[in-house]
C-alpha cells in the first residue's frame, strides 16, 4: 500500500523515547501519519525509510504516550486550593456552597482551567466525574480525550423514574450540543458521555440500578466513589451524623426516615452494592480506601477496577487504600 504523502507525515525525535510497550530507545523518531502514529523507529531507519523528510528534535527530552488520569473533577478547578483543612463530608458541604452560585460562564472557566492544567501535565485522557458535564466542553476545546460521567444523586426508591428520567434529559441535551467542538468530540470518540452514581451514600440501589442497567445496554464505564471515608462506611452500615447534614443540605425536601430501607443492614459499601447486584466489570470505583478481605474478593470476583487517588485521600484525611492487597488479587487499577 502507498505510503501518504509527506505532507501528511509528522516525525517526532528527542534523546528518548518510551514507548512503554517496548524497551526505551535512544533518540528514537515517532512516525505520525494521518494524525496517527504509525510507528517508532530509530534515526537511521527513519531517514532509510523516509529519505525526503526531516524530524523535529526535542533535544534532551523524553517523548512518551500521554498520561491517563483515572479520576478527576475539571468542573471544580477553580476551587483546587480551597478548604485543605477539613475532611471528606465538611469539604463537600462547603464545596457545595461556594460553587451554587456559579455562573454557566464561571463553570466553564473553571473546568477549562482544570483541562489546561492537565495537558501541561502530559496527561491527554480522563475519566471525568461532572454534574453539569463541562468537562465534556473543556475537553473538547483541547482536543483532550475522556470519558465523562454525568454524576447522578437520589435516595428515594419510590423517586426513581422520575430522578432517572432528568438524568436522561440532561444527559441527552448534552449529547446534542450545539457548541461545534463538543458536537465534533462526541462525534468522533475522543469525549464519550456515560453515568456516575456519585456514592453509595448518595444513591440509592433502585436509580443506581437504572445507570448500569444503561450502562450494559450502551457499554459504557459507571464512574462512581465508592468506599472513600469512615463516614460512608458508617452510614451505609448505621448511621452518620455528618453525612446526614450534607444530605439535608444537597437535597432539604426529602427526609432521611425509615423510607431509606435498603441502608442500615450493617453492610460495608461495597458488600452494600454487590448485595443489590451493581458490581460489575463496567464498574470504575473510584478510591476504595476502606475495604475488608471479603470486599477485596468481591472486587475481584466481579471484575471491577479501581481508580486509586492518593493525593486525595491524603488531603481530605481518609486514610490509605490497600493497594498491595488490590494488586494481590489481580483487580486492575489506575491513578486518579
Amino acid at each position: 500500500m502507498d505510503r501518504p504523502n509527506n505532507h501528511n507525515i509528522q516525525a517526532l525525535s528527542a534523546r528518548w523515547v518510551l514507548p512503554i510497550t517496548h524497551p526505551p530507545m535512544p533518540e528514537g523518531v515517532v512516525v505520525i501519519e494521518e494524525g496517527k502514529i504509525s510507528s517508532v523507529l530509530e534515526r537511521q531507519q527513519f531517514a532509510k525509510n523516509f529519505p525526503d523528510k526531516s524530524w523535529q528534535d526535542y533535544g534532551d527530552a523524553i517523548i512518551l504516550p500521554g498520561l491517563i488520569n483515572l479520576h478527576t473533577h475539571l468542573d471544580y478547578s477553580a476551587l483546587q486550593h480551597f478548604d485543605s483543612q477539613s475532611g471528606l463530608i465538611p469539604w463537600i458541604s462547603k464545596l457545595v456552597a461556594q460553587a451554587s452560585s456559579w455562573s454557566a460562564n464561571k463553570w466553564r472557566d473553571s473546568a477549562l482551567a482544570g483541562a489546561k492544567k492537565i495537558a501541561l501535565s502530559g496527561t491527554s485522557c480522563v475519566a471525568d466525574s461532572s454534574y453539569k458535564g463541562t468537562a465534556s466542553w473543556a475537553l473538547a476545546q483541547l482536543g483532550l480525550r475522556g470519558i465523562v460521567g454525568l454524576e447522578l444523586f437520589g435516595l428515594h426508591t419510590d423517586s426513581a423514574d422520575s430522578i432517572w428520567q432528568n438524568w436522561l434529559a440532561k444527559y441527552n441535551g448534552l449529547s446534542h450540543s450545539d457548541d461545534s467542538s463538543l458536537s465534533q468530540a462526541l462525534h468522533s470518540g475522543l469525549v464519550q458521555l456515560t453515568v456516575a452514581p456519585h456514592a453509595p451514600y448518595t444513591v440509592c440501589p433502585a436509580i443506581w440500578q437504572r445507570a448500569a442497567n444503561w450502562a450494559y445496554i450502551n457499554k459504557l464505564p459507571i464512574l462512581a466513589h465508592v468506599a472513600e471515608s469512615v463516614e460512608e462506611c458508617s452510614w451505609i452500615a448505621n448511621s452518620q451524623v455528618q453525612v446526614d447534614q450534607l444530605l439535608r443540605q444537597i437535597n432539604p425536601q426529602h427526609c432521611l426516615d425509615s423510607t431509606l430501607s435498603w441502608r442500615g443492614k450493617g453492610h460495608s459499601p461495597i458488600s452494600h452494592l454487590a448485595s443489590h447486584g451493581l458490581l460489575n466489570s463496567q464498574t470504575i470505583a473510584a478510591h476504595t480506601v476502606h475495604l475488608t478481605q471479603r470486599d477485596i474478593a468481591l472486587l475481584a470476583d466481579n471484575q471491577v477496577k479501581v481508580a486509586h487517588c492518593p493525593r486525595s485521600n491524603a488531603r481530605l484525611r481518609n486514610g490509605i487504600a490497600p493497594i498491595i492487597e488490590l494488586i494481590e488479587a489481580n483487580i486492575p487499577l489506575g491513578f486518579g
